[in-house]
């Protein structure tokens, strides 16, 4: 049976999440934790360029739309 991680592995994930964590209890908006997240997994962790994050961030928000919107 596969493990799901929260992340995608990284060892230097364990401070990550600890921080996203307080930026979650703080009420800090999805927005702010997204541009932590996206830099630090996406860019600096897989190399990603910013044109490819902007369109995994951009793509993100569609889905999150539709989601959201799919009961009303």
């Amino acid at each position: 049976m596969l493990k799901a991680n929260l992340l995608p592995y990284q060892t230097e994930n364990n401070e990550l999440l600890d921080f996203i964590d307080k930026m979650m209890r703080a009420k800090k908006s999805i927005d702010d934790i997204l541009k932590i997240t996206n830099e630090v997994i996406l860019k600096q962790h897989y190399g990603l360029t910013q044109k490819e994050v902007d369109l995994a961030h951009s793509i993100w928000g569609k889905l999150s739309k539709c989601r959201l919107n799919r009961n009303k």
